[in-house]
């Protein structure tokens, strides 16, 4: 006979060898389940979102009385980072780079990026999607 301690159940021995298969089935069972609910609550927010800077910057970038520029830094942190009206000697230079953002992210504000009818726009993108494990292949 075996006592656990700190519960109340007492089993003996024949019941343990008797019903060994099928605790190994329920077992199998949980730890299926909870790998199935692990999956299942996995977060599905999109990449882009997950960057607390997304949404702050994206707010600001909206507000700008800015609606036309000639030219447009597009971009990640590298390009935010810039001061680009004083780097180039221009100043008609938008800045509009997001730090830590992803070609998802990208692709989702591309259009804020088109309203403003640019001459020229340059694209910084893909350093973060490779950094944080994509292949280059789905960059």
């Amino acid at each position: 006979m075996h006592i656990f301690y700190g519960t109340l159940f007492v089993i003996n021995d024949n019941y343990i060898k008797k019903d060994q298969n099928q605790m190994k089935i329920l077992i199998a069972f949980l730890l299926i389940t909870v790998e199935f609910l692990a999956q299942s609550t996995k977060d599905s927010t999109k990449s882009f979102n997950r960057n607390p800077n997304y949404e702050l910057q994206l707010g600001m970038q909206s507000i700008s009385k800015i609606r036309q520029a000639d030219i447009i830094m597009f971009g990640n942190s590298i390009t935010h980072g810039g001061n680009w009206n004083e780097l180039l000697g221009r100043k008609n230079v938008v800045e509009r780079g997001i730090p830590s953002d992803n070609t998802e992210g990208m692709l989702n504000r591309i259009n804020t990026i088109i309203k403003l009818n640019p001459k020229i726009c340059f694209i910084l993108a893909g350093v973060n999607d490779i950094y944080s494990g994509i292949t280059v292949d789905n960059v």
